[in-house]
């Protein structure tokens, strides 16, 4: 339900859970205060609060759910405590004015589409608590240029990053399971190897030859993505599974 006219809340310390979706479309919301109990943000509670600006996660929180913040595009900082542990899929999808974001060292999983066209984000660190990082979980960040990978054992699911533009740096420490995240930047590798086997990969993309297309435009698959996925087809994008 819609309440166009609710622009702060304060919820009371009796409040041990708030409802999916209970704040969501609240347009004119800008200000709420989440009590030090609620130990879950439901999937939808803020989506679509296009005017919440500040919000602050007490560390009694251990999940951020579905599309908890999605839509949220005035929100320009988050402070998510140590407690969580997931953040869900299309949690913070499209929150364009959101320009950092501090990743936690006690999340284990970033989902699906997580920060989905975060259009504000320069960078990201992930901790090395971080497990498995979900497809698509950065995609579309098109002001994205560093990556910064602490974990040692961690799953990057297939494009992760596709779509980040501007996206040139990826530093990693330790060793990953599965680096299918590098599969949705081909381009020319420049991989540099220092003494403490931390490396940078550097790599530009190359577009323009499906432009017109879905995969191309809207996905942001790159030429190289299309004729080794696709086998140049881009119309095969609608056959994935």
């Amino acid at each position: 339900m819609r309440y166009n006219q609710l622009i702060s809340v304060e919820i009371p310390s009796s409040v041990i859970k708030i409802e999916e979706a209970a704040f969501q479309d609240c347009e004119n919301l800008y200000s709420i205060e989440i009590p030090n109990i609620v130990t879950e943000i439901e999937s939808f509670t803020f989506c679509g609060c296009t005017n919440l600006r500040t919000i602050e996660i007490p560390d009694s929180v251990t999940e951020i759910g579905e599309s908890a913040f999605e839509g949220c595009k005035s929100l320009t900082s988050i402070q998510i405590p140590n407690s969580v542990i997931e953040i869900g899929d299309y949690a913070f999808r499209a929150c364009k004015s959101l320009t950092s974001i501090q990743i936690p060292d006690g999340v284990r999983i970033i989902g699906e589409c997580a920060f989905y066209e975060c259009t504000g984000l320069t960078s990201i660190v992930i901790p090395n608590s971080v497990t498995k990082i979900r497809c698509d979980a950065f995609s579309q960040c098109t002001n994205l240029s560093s990556i910064e990978l602490q974990s040692s054992d961690i799953s990057i699911i297939a494009f992760a990053v596709s779509g980040c533009v501007n996206l040139d740096t990826i530093i990693v420490e330790g060793d990953i399971k599965n680096i299918d995240i590098l599969d949705s930047l081909e381009t020319d590798d420049n991989i540099e190897n220092d003494i403490d086997d931390d490396f940078c990969i550097e790599r530009y993309k190359k577009y323009g030859e499906y432009s017109g297309s879905y995969a191309q435009d809207v996905e942001g698959w790159s030429d190289q993505d299309i004729d080794d996925v696709f086998d140049g087809d881009p119309d095969a994008y609608w056959n994935i599974d």
